[in-house]
């Protein structure tokens, strides 16, 4: 029988893990924390799991969060500045946010119960040689440590040699759901993009808030502000700058309740974006395949890493089972059809990195007029193929406006000024 090595109990090794166990083939995960230390961690992470994911968790049978009056059902977009602007764009297929501990212990529970070989520990690159020799394919599913350091950078795909954005963000009491339930978006030029999030946690349906801070803009303090050292300061100052700079997320919290769930709840951090070569080989001649974060880092600014790891993994299992030789051939063909849908999703997000170009403006224009166009933008997140092109010309954008049915609204006509004798 064909054995698996998968590296990493994140989304991507989890998913790998279960698409291939459902297909008969033997696995063993090497998981660095164990179910119990999953639920003890600190946050890491505000995940939105879009359609797509969701059906292929149906398709597992691990989706254990379904509620249909719980999720995200649509997107609340608020443009601040000097050109405000607001659209509701509802989901076709609503996303749906877990806390990350919850769900990682669910799965790897799940794993254990259904016979998988689970391995505990923390590993280094040096160890996959020894991994190679017990398994006909191991795939490194981790962005951790030196794990990813035998897979070669991407110069072409990684524009960037520092973060483009400094993260915070957490569970916060205080803050209400919007009617229809739905993430709400705040982008304030100059300070980075705000949101806040319903969420599935420890205690149940909560709300969390989560900021991507613009270099030099009044929430990159937040990022490195010790939280520990005087929490009451930090929710303060953190309460008058949403008030100041994001209007409709502050429309959204109660100051008297306003606060952290608790500290373990906070996220703070920074991600540097990184594409890396999808498979390496190791000195005993053996090829290992990159997964997830370790083949493509992205920073979290339009959901896209989590769903691009999970539709990764249903493509390496796809080829696991129509294949029986993994080598070179074999990487090369994966690397090439996984990138076909997290490429469009690696550019997307790094366009979002960097200063619009002027022709992105007219979606959200058209998106204030047409409903049909704001749901078709909304939708765009579970489709990264589609976002991408949408977004990637003005020619590809006009193109999607036309097929929804919009035209620029023609400028109003104005009455010739009287002449001045």
């Amino acid at each position: 029988m064909t054995s698996i090595g998968i590296v990493g109990a994140g989304i991507a090794g989890l998913h790998l893990s279960l698409l291939l166990t459902q297909r008969g083939v033997s696995v063993t995960l090497y998981a660095e924390r164990t179910p119990e230390d999953q639920l003890a961690g600190k946050l890491s992470s505000v995940v939105t799991r879009f359609g797509p994911t969701r059906e292929r968790e149906q398709a597992l049978g691990v989706n254990y969060w379904d509620e249909p009056d719980f999720g995200a059902f649509c997107f609340y977009v608020n443009v601040l500045g000097e050109y405000p602007l607001a659209f509701r764009g509802d989901l076709s297929q609503p996303a749906q946010v877990v806390d990350m501990r919850l769900y990682h212990a669910k799965l790897l529970e799940d794993l254990l119960d259904r016979g998988v070989d689970v391995v505990y520990g923390s590993l280094i690159a040096d160890d996959l040689t020894i991994l190679a020799d017990s398994h006909d394919l191991v795939v490194v599913a981790s962005g951790r440590g030196s794990l990813t350091e035998i897979f070669p950078k991407v110069e072409e795909h990684s524009p960037f040699t520092e973060p483009q954005r400094h993260l915070f963000g957490g569970l916060f009491n205080g803050v209400s759901y919007p009617e229809p339930l739905g993430v709400t978006f705040a982008i304030m030029p100059g300070h980075g993009e705000m949101s806040t999030i319903p969420i599935r946690s420890f205690k149940g349906r909560q709300s969390a808030l989560f900021c991507e801070a613009a270099p030099g803009g009044d929430f990159e303090i937040f990022a490195t502000m010790r939280y520990e050292d005087d929490p009451k300061a930090f929710e303060t100052l953190l309460l008058e700058q949403i008030k100041q700079h994001a209007p409709p997320i502050y429309e959204r919290i109660n100051p008297e309740e306003f606060g952290l769930t608790r500290p373990q709840d906070l996220i703070q951090g920074a991600v540097t974006p990184v594409v890396r070569r999808g498979y390496a080989q190791l000195p005993s001649g053996k090829w290992v395949l990159a997964l997830g974060d370790a083949h493509a880092l992205n920073d979290p600014c339009i959901a896209q890493g989590a769903n691009a790891a999970s539709h990764a993994a249903e493509v390496v299992a796809d080829a696991i089972v129509d294949h029986a030789i993994y080598d070179e051939a074999f990487c090369q063909a994966v690397e090439q059809q996984v990138w076909v849908n997290l490429g469009a999703a690696t550019a997307w997000t790094n366009a979002n990195m960097m200063p619009p170009p002027e022709f992105t403006g007219q979606l959200f224009v058209a998106a204030t007029q047409s409903q049909a166009v704001a749901n078709a933008v909304a939708d765009n997140f579970a489709d990264p193929q589609r976002g991408w092109r949408v977004m990637s010309s003005a020619d590809e954008m006009s193109a999607f406006l036309a097929e929804l049915g919009w035209q620029p609204e023609p400028a109003p006509e104005h009455e010739p000024e009287p002449a001045v004798a």
